[in-house]
């Protein structure tokens, strides 16, 4: 289901500091949710994370990562812009989470520095009520917490890889209804990963949850029943996977992956007087009786014609 079903812009205060200054927020009108999956494409520097943290202040999500929300300062200019945001919600929630890729390490170091805390409280109990036989007693809820913990995260974040760890966050908090707002998700995670995190965020959406992203990565964008929103000459508009540049420009390297652009400058007293650019590439062609023609190790199929001059042709 979709929580939030719309976004529009109050009057914008007379400013040309960050965020105000970005086009695409001198242009914003409106933006409807029109599925429980919205993801933002754009190129680097268009505004989509800037409009995604200004979405998840206005809500009031949680943040995973090292402060929370209302007092993280690189979340001024979100706040400011959020300030702005008109709201509309088929059922409002704050239930949740906003997460950006660069907030994973503080907020592993946010989780062991609680599990450290808890451990402290805990000797300091055992210390405090020892001689009064209820020690355990008092030490349960606190070790109750610290296994919480563990069992979810592990010992330490830390421990695991950067991708390892972002998994673990999402296979461990993308566990009841909300709104789940993620910037970027794919800056760690391998291709597999990626399949695998679509696979969670498909689970969450079944479970009535909805999700807004900003992502980088096609094969992200290509999660079942999405709209893509494809943010261009400052304005934001539907668009299908294949328009995207990040689906062509990646589709066209990896069928062309030694196809390069050879430039040749002309120079007459060390200036520039002419260039040229050529298309050119490395190519490798084999051949195997059982396997056939390939280029660049890819089979391809080849249409010839046998020429028997012996028959009368």
């Amino acid at each position: 289901m979709s929580f939030l079903s719309q976004i529009s812009l109050k009057t914008l205060p007379d400013s040309k500091e960050f965020p105000f200054c970005l086009e695409l927020i001198k242009n914003f009108d409106e933006l409807a949710f029109s599925t429980p999956v919205t993801v933002l494409v754009g190129e680097n520097g268009t505004g989509k994370s800037t409009l995604l943290e200004a979405i998840a202040w206005a809500i009031g999500l949680p943040t995973l990562g090292a402060e929370d929300i209302d007092v993280d300062y690189t979340m001024v200019a979100a706040q400011k812009l959020g300030e702005c945001l008109r709201l509309g919600w088929k059922l409002k929630t704050s239930r949740g989470f906003f997460f950006r890729s660069e907030d994973f390490f503080g907020f592993a170091k946010r989780l062991h520095q609680e599990i450290l805390e808890m451990e402290a409280d805990r000797k300091e109990i055992h210390d405090e009520f020892e001689e009064k036989g209820d020690v355990e007693k008092a030490k349960a809820v606190i070790t109750g917490q610290i296994n919480a913990f563990e069992e979810r995260y592990g010992r330490d974040l830390n421990a695991n890889s950067h991708g390892e760890g972002f998994m673990k966050i999402f296979k461990n908090r993308l566990f009841q209804q909300g709104i789940y707002i993620i910037d970027e998700p794919e800056a760690s995670l391998s291709p597999q990963s990626q399949l695998a995190l679509i696979l969670l965020l498909q689970n969450a959406v079944k479970r009535g949850s909805q999700i807004i992203m900003a992502t980088h990565s096609p094969i992200l964008m290509a999660m079942p029943e999405t709209q893509l929103m494809f943010i261009e000459n400052n304005k934001i508009r539907k668009c299908k996977l294949e328009e995207t540049p990040h689906f062509q420009v990646t589709k066209l390297f990896l069928e062309n992956p030694n196809l390069y652009q050879l430039k040749t400058t002309v120079l007459k007293d060390g200036k520039p007087i002419d260039k040229t650019i050529t298309a050119t590439g490395f190519r490798n062609f084999t051949f195997d009786a059982n396997k056939g023609f390939a280029l660049n190790g890819k089979s391809m199929k080849m249409k010839g014609v046998c020429l028997h001059h012996d028959a009368g042709v």
